[in-house]
């Protein structure tokens, strides 16, 4: 400190001036470049599917794209915390910002982004695009090594790439023992469910039987509670009898209770599915009731605390609780039903763990209207079954 205030002594007056000057302007546009991405974020935060803030967003982000103080990998970074919307504008910012660099300096540092497996999924999906720049050879050789990328893009298009090899080995006359390994290493790798059936069929195939139900991690017994009434859609919101327990105890329910039901007093009984897809149908152990609520409960045991997904399947409307906690709701009646339609973050705890669902049935007659059923699981944030094991309480 003493070196440098010497040294600017013995500055003459007008170079000092000017020396003040360079760094005055240095500091504004370091201030403006912060400001910009500050408003930029607000702005782009604020667009909604509908449109709305866009005529904003958009004079902001030609400040940005002009910015030449704007870093390609601060832009990528800030597609983490972006809405959906945001995402995509974020992206159109980093193209514009990667043409005006040095071709070699812009894949350097998308280079390193998509190494750093920490980075948004449809950030890190857009480096891979822009590396491989239409070069089919060179966008495999990357996906070679990328079968457990955290992006399932990515992932999805590796699994894809590695069963072509697989097959292709199959072509070129690879014994049994060889096509059951390569489509079982796939197989681990695989999160998309059609993925995995496809693959689990190519297994079945070579004499290989793939328990999918297992593989996928779907909870296969449970207590029923059945029926309370629902017509009119009037008890989604309703508090009943075994929900009404569960929450007051916490997570658990008494499967010795009994509940006033629609058509007089309800227990619990329990029911199983053998459903490769996990889903268990309420119609043949409720004879196709109408208007009518059904409550499931299970318990698993987890070998430690851990954050996960609670993954739902349902074309009724649902309610899920996990350890007396409410994770998902979604009062929609037949629309449509896949496996992990709904997603949630939830808690399990180390041990016992409870789950309750509310299954909704309407009173709709058309043919495509009639089902009443539901699967569940528990997976990592890339869908893959996590250490469980069911728990079948007592009576």
């Amino acid at each position: 400190m003493h070196c440098a205030y010497n040294g600017i002594q013995a500055l003459s007056h007008r170079r000092l001036v000017d020396l003040l000057c360079v760094c005055v302007i240095s500091t504004c546009l370091v201030m403006a470049s912060a400001a910009v991405g500050q408003e930029l974020g607000a702005e782009i935060a604020s667009i909604s599917p509908g449109g709305k803030g866009i005529a904003e967003a958009t004079a902001v982000a030609k400040q940005l794209q002009a910015n030449k103080n704007l870093k390609l990998e601060d832009v990528l970074r800030r597609v983490a915390s972006a809405n959906p919307v945001a995402k995509n504008w974020y992206l159109a910012i980093a193209q514009s910002v990667a043409q005006r660099l040095d071709k070699n300096e812009a894949a350097r540092i998308i280079a390193n982004f998509l190494a750093d497996k920490s980075g948004a999924p449809e950030a890190r999906y857009w480096a891979l695009d822009y590396l491989a720049g239409g070069d089919q050879a060179k966008r495999e050789a990357m996906l070679d090594s990328m079968l457990d990328d955290p992006s399932l893009d990515i992932r999805y298009e590796a699994v894809e790439l590695a069963l072509r090899k697989v097959e292709a080995s199959k072509s070129a006359g690879a014994v049994n023992e060889k096509l059951v390994q390569g489509y079982s290493n796939v197989l681990d790798a695989a999160r998309l469910p059609s993925q995995v059936q496809a693959i689990a069929k190519k297994l079945d195939e070579l004499g290989t039987k793939v328990d999918l139900q297992k593989h996928f991690g779907f909870i296969n017994h449970w207590y029923l509670a059945a029926s309370f009434d629902n017509r009119q859609k009037t008890g989604f919101n309703v508090v009943y009898g075994p929900e009404n327990e569960y929450l007051q105890r916490g997570g658990v329910v008494d499967l010795k209770a009994q509940y006033d039901g629609k058509n007089g007093k309800v227990g619990w009984g329990d029911a199983s599915t053998a459903e490769a897809n996990g889903a268990l149908d309420l119609n043949p152990i409720f004879k196709n009731e109408k208007g009518a609520i059904c409550y499931a409960y299970a318990q698993i045991e987890s070998d430690s605390d851990l954050e996960c997904d609670v993954r739902l399947g349902c074309i009724n409307g649902n309610k899920v609780w996990v350890n007396g906690q409410p994770a998902l709701s979604n009062e929609i009646y037949h629309a449509s039903t896949q496996i992990d339609q709904y997603v949630a973050k939830v808690r399990l705890k180390k041990g016992v763990n409870s789950v309750l669902i509310k299954v909704c049935q309407n009173e709709q007659t058309e043919s495509w209207a009639q089902d009443w059923k539901y699967q569940i699981r528990f997976t990592d944030s890339s869908g893959k079954t996590i250490g469980w094991r069911p728990l079948i309480a007592a009576k």
